[in-house]
């Protein structure tokens, strides 16, 4: 069905909301459908929750754009919330529009569809984003949610797993109060908190990690997100828990980003800080060294992160700089990659996507990292054995996977807790070398157990300090 509707210029827009059922679908008591859109109205209120037509059935589809108000009966209703599971599990979403009359975005609204483009209207009321409210996908994977999504100043609550997807920026405005578990437990490049002082937030807020049992709440796993706070706010965000395990700064929201192309690499520019890209045309080839440091209009960055970078290139060998804190996604089915090196110095805190590399031999983890991520090493069918430093404090699921690993040296006293019987799936269980007086911790824990654990005293014990 097509339903003409306006956008907010005020012109009219054939929009396509039918949706993944049939013009014959029950729709709800209570529920009527003003162009196309599902309603339940509240005429105390004189108000109207947008919802889905029945409730096993989201029907939405293409452009959605949600007026402020309707008219029913010759009565005038503002559009003030978004019900519980509206636009869940629809997949073909081009584009949904909220209005700024919109108050509520309801437990579960938009989770699990996938969407192409959504955007806030300016000005707008909103104060609470319920649990799992925005917790919906980008129809092309990889591509970011476009830079209008804007949480509005005046929003008060953010709910627990508020949001997944992928954001270029996500800022927090300074009039929330109130943050949920897991509320952004997601894929955020650069997040901007408004706080001058931050207010209490739980310790979880950006984790990855997705252990919800009391077995794993110890896993911490942050996301590889820069945070950036308001100007003279760096010192009291650096003594508040979480925000004081991430790397922080006071980069403002309005700083522009720059796409540039230097010494036949491509960057993303912003602040002071580089990120490593693929290239606009064509894959990388032969031995890269990568810069500490890139220069571009007299003006200098440092490189901290890459993304994706050499993904099905034809690279030999890649070394990285101290100064690189996060390498996420970046070694797919590199058939030609042979060593990848860190140097002794190296900032590096999360590792993440190395998949289908059959000529590498040899890989060395750098004594800084925290983080491996799920399904980090993947189809290494060269790569016999692996050093893992003591410094990790998270393994991911699937993180050793179809390999050809004989041999584990681990420098953990008490293994970091894992999710049992997924982190090594390899071809045969590989022994684990540990620490003399470690035997009996990793025996006593169902992720290592099913494997030869020997006690070497040439494995040096990692001691936090």
């Amino acid at each position: 069905m097509l339903a003409a509707l306006c956008d907010r210029e005020g012109n009219q827009t054939n929009v396509e909301v039918s949706g993944t059922g049939g013009l014959d679908d029950p729709v709800d008591d209570g529920v009527i459908c003003v162009d196309g859109i599902y309603y339940v109205l509240d005429p105390g209120a004189m108000a109207a929750r947008v919802v889905a037509k029945n409730e096993l059935n989201s029907t939405y589809q293409g452009r959605i754009i949600i007026p402020s108000s309707i008219k029913v009966d010759g009565r005038e209703y503002t559009v003030k919330s978004i019900g519980r599971r509206a636009f869940a599990a629809c997949m073909e979403l081009d584009k949904v529009f909220i209005p700024k009359t919109v108050e509520v975005v309801e437990k579960r609204a938009f989770e699990s569809a996938v969407i192409d483009d959504i955007e806030i209207e300016e000005d707008s009321q909103l104060k609470v984003i319920e649990d799992y409210g925005f917790m919906f996908f980008c129809k092309n994977r990889g591509q970011v949610v476009p830079d209008h999504f804007r949480l509005p100043e005046g929003l008060q609550e953010i709910g627990v797993r508020a949001f997944c997807g992928a954001f270029a920026d996500l800022v927090i405005p300074s009039t929330v109060w109130r943050m949920g578990d897991l509320s952004l437990a997601t894929n955020i490049k650069d997040l901007f908190l408004k706080w001058k002082r931050p207010v209490n937030t739980p310790l979880n807020i950006l984790e990855l990690s997705g252990y919800n049992d009391v077995d794993y709440k110890g896993s911490m796993c942050p996301t590889p997100v820069e945070i950036h706070v308001p100007s003279g706010s760096l010192p009291t965000y650096r003594l508040t828990k979480p925000w004081c395990f991430f790397s922080l700064d006071e980069m403002p929201v309005e700083e522009a980003t720059i796409y540039a192309d230097i010494a036949g690499l491509r960057y993303r520019l912003r602040g002071n800080k580089a990120v490593l890209l693929p290239p606009n045309e064509g894959q990388y080839s032969g031995d890269i060294v990568l810069p500490e440091t890139v220069s571009y209009n007299g003006k200098e960055y440092k490189l901290v992160r890459t993304e994706g970078a050499f993904n099905n290139s034809k690279v030999v060998s890649v070394a990285f700089p101290s100064s690189v804190k996060y390498v996420v996604d970046d070694f797919k089915y590199c058939m030609e990659l042979q060593t990848v090196t860190f140097p002794e110095n190296s900032r590096l805190r999360f590792f993440s996507a190395m998949e289908g590399c059959p000529k590498l031999t040899e890989f060395v983890f750098p004594a800084s990292l925290q983080v491996l991520y799920g399904n980090s090493m993947m189809y290494l069918d060269g790569l016999k054995t692996i050093d893992i430093p003591g410094s990790v404090s998270y393994i991911g699921a699937y993180t050793f996977v179809k390999g050809s690993l004989t041999e584990v040296t681990a420098h953990w006293i008490c293994p970091p807790k894992m999710l049992p019987n997924d982190v090594f799936i390899t071809k045969s269980n590989p022994r684990i070398r540990v620490p003399v007086g470690a035997k009996k911790y990793y025996e006593a824990s169902d992720a290592w157990n099913k494997f030869e654990i020997v006690e070497d005293e040439t494995v040096e014990a990692f001691v936090k300090v």
